[in-house]
């Protein structure tokens, strides 16, 4: 849990509380150093108080939507103003919640603790669907495979001295398009981060980050 707050004390009193039930937390008091530490890392559940000096929670909120999603870095705004109209403008800019301060510490660890449940669910649900696109991409370039492989096969399985210059052109060809293949697939199978092209040909094909 990342905590934004200009209040000195506040803040580390509640990190300690937070520490207390179990929650890993860093303490920050400007919107700056809070952009700075997501700008390394960007999974933190961000508790952010809305009126700071300098940049102001809003503004750090922007900043936050305009880089990640709710899911990849879930922010609970903290602010005293208990307003319908400030609690909807937050929300609108997707803060994933609002808690008004005094935050009692019962209620911040149970949303704290919603927030950490969806962002897990959501991790888990991209590396199952990251999982299903490699099993694609090897079936799909497999078959890219099979194709070079027969050309190349075709070109050479006869007689040796019948073989000509453009028979071996066409199998040199064939095979280096297959090294580029099992290349890919070397990349994908050691990186696993890979997305959905659609080529010119109109069939869904693999492209690596």
């Amino acid at each position: 849990v990342l905590i934004v707050d200009d209040d000195v004390i506040n803040s580390k009193l509640f990190s300690k509380r937070l520490k207390k039930r179990g929650f890993s937390t860093q303490v920050v008091h400007s919107g700056m150093d809070c952009l700075r530490i997501l700008d390394e890392d960007n999974s933190y559940i961000v508790l952010l108080d809305i009126v700071m000096p300098g940049m102001d929670g809003m503004e750090v909120l922007k900043e936050i939507r305009s880089k990640w999603t709710q899911t990849q870095t879930p922010v609970i705004m903290l602010s005293a103003n208990e307003e319908v109209e400030q609690i909807v403008d937050c929300l609108t800019l997707k803060a994933n919640d609002y808690i008004t301060k005094p935050a009692n510490i019962e209620i911040a660890c149970a949303r704290i603790s919603a927030q950490s449940s969806l962002q897990r669910l959501s991790k888990d649900n991209i590396k199952k669907n990251q999982v299903e696109t490699i099993n694609s991409m090897v079936v799909t370039f497999n078959h890219e495979i099979n194709n070079p492989l027969t050309i190349a096969i075709g070109a050479l399985n006869r007689d040796f001295s019948k073989i000509t210059e453009k028979r071996t052109v066409i199998a040199l060809e064939s095979l280096y398009r297959i090294a580029r293949i099992v290349k890919k697939i070397e990349r994908v199978t050691n990186d696993g981060d890979v997305e959905e092209e659609t080529y010119a040909d109109d069939r869904k094909m693999i492209k690596l980050k």
